[in-house]
């Protein structure tokens, strides 16, 4: 058995999460930056965490500016404003961009003359501030990870950074936070998860303990399709979705993310599609081509989703996204040559080519 597991941040997970572990801020410090998007109000968190605080006597500042796929130019804005503000810890609620930039800020507070190219340069000096994850959508996985991802403006793409030191030292997970989720929001944040398994599972640096939550993750997933499709989430469907984002966090911090995840960050840059959605949309042909080497593996998975072929679960996925983006062969030639070196260096379990990228976005855009 090929098997290894370490998982630094502790999980906290139920309605109420907040209320019910109050104390828990106060061995942290007297002092928190919360981390957040305006969005991230409607899920009753801040509230939550303004009486969590009060009854501890913890002071904080809000910051609640964080914008989707956050930049060099915002991540350098928050850690100056995080350092003049010197909290003893972090909270970071809502989606992976505010937990992404929650997580960088900690870096920067704890190590002040710090800049971007030094946090793509761990290990870092000093260890990165506690940092607490609160996810108001359930997608990313971002809130177990020790990886935070930034666009990069001078290169105009999208690239992770991280160390086991950045991983968050809580995460508290609540699925009534995730009930003020668009539909729409919803659905690009599961399929988000799902490629986090799916990708995990496939990894050549995919093991056992991989498996077990990937594979959970597959199951999940499909017991929420239905329900996805229509709209028509229980409480229950949240749960289930928020522990298939969850699974996939781990498997990303197992075995990180694969070609889908680089192929998606050209579209999301290039057409300001959310992340999940992006991914979403490369993802049956990425899985086509992995069939066509590694047939059994590829059939367990999409199995376990529910879908007896590729072609099903090329429809299965389209189903959900709706997706009306238009894509011409001169958007193919940017992502390719955006995306395809780091594509191909990934830990893809069948070496690709460019070629290989170019077919899988050409299959995946041009021919719908």
């Amino acid at each position: 058995m090929h098997a290894s597991f370490s998982m630094p941040t502790s999980i906290l997970a139920g309605e109420h999460v907040i209320q019910q572990n109050a104390a828990y801020f106060a061995k942290l410090g007297s002092r928190a930056l919360i981390v957040s998007t305006e969005a991230a109000r409607l899920s009753g968190a801040l509230k939550d965490l303004d009486e969590a605080f009060a009854s501890q006597g913890i002071e904080y500042k809000l910051y609640e500016d964080c914008i989707p796929n956050p930049t060099t130019a915002s991540t350098l804005e928050l850690g100056a404003i995080a350092r003049a503000y010197a909290p003893d810890f972090i909270v970071a609620v809502g989606g992976g961009s505010a937990m992404d930039a929650g997580k960088a800020a900690s870096v920067m507070v704890a190590n002040p003359t710090y800049g971007i190219p030094d946090l793509y340069s761990p290990p870092y000096a000093n260890k990165p501030i506690p940092t607490i994850t609160v996810p108001t959508t359930a997608g990313t996985g971002s809130e177990i990870t020790f990886y935070s991802v930034l666009l990069l403006e001078d290169r105009n793409f999208k690239k992770s950074f991280g160390d086991i030191a950045m991983a968050p030292v809580m995460a508290m997970l609540d699925p009534l936070y995730t009930a003020s989720m668009p539909i729409k929001v919803t659905i690009d944040t599961a399929v988000d998860a799902l490629c986090h398994c799916i990708e995990g599972y496939l990894s050549k640096a995919n093991n056992y303990m991989c498996g077990l939550f990937t594979r959970e993750g597959f199951r999940l997933f499909a017991d929420c399709y239905e329900a996805l499709r229509t709209g028509e989430l229980t409480l229950e469907h949240r749960e289930k979705l928020m522990m298939a984002a969850l699974y996939g966090g781990f498997s990303i911090n197992l075995s990180r993310t694969l070609a889908v995840h680089s192929m998606g960050y050209a579209l999301t840059v290039d057409k300001n599609l959310p992340h999940g959605r992006a991914n979403g949309l490369v993802l049956a042909e990425y899985v086509r081509f992995i069939h066509e080497s590694l047939p059994e593996k590829v059939d367990e998975i999409i199995g376990l989703c529910g879908c007896p072929n590729i072609d099903d679960f090329k429809d299965y996925i389209a189903a959900l996204l709706q997706d009306k983006t238009t894509f011409t062969p001169e958007d193919i030639d940017r992502y390719v040559a955006a995306s395809a070196k780091e594509s191909i260096g990934r830990k893809n379990p069948v070496d690709m080519t460019e070629d290989d990228v170019r077919r899988i976005l050409e299959r995946s855009l041009l021919n719908n």
